[in-house]
């Protein structure tokens, strides 16, 4: 689940002014353990109402491998809205 939480960070990164997960599945492919190396991927497929986002995203581990594969919608804070 801690890996899981690499999507946020890298939404995070995006956003630069916060967001909100309205919604978020994600499917365990393999195992994730101590030590490994993670990279996070996040792509935004479709652009909803107004400061809202579909993605999809996934994590692989060195060799290239999902180890988690998900769809989210976040709502992006933006102007007029409050934290």
């Amino acid at each position: 689940m801690l890996s899981a939480g690499l999507i946020s960070a890298v939404l995070e990164q995006i956003a630069r002014c916060g967001h909100h997960l309205v919604v978020s599945d994600f499917n365990f492919k393999l195992s994730v353990y101590i030590g490994n190396t993670i990279t996070a991927k996040v792509t935004v497929v479709e652009k909803k109402e107004r400061f809202r986002l579909r993605l999809l995203s996934a994590n692989f581990n060195r060799d290239g491998k999902a180890a988690i594969t998900g769809e989210a919608e976040a709502m992006l804070k933006g102007a007029g809205q409050k934290n």
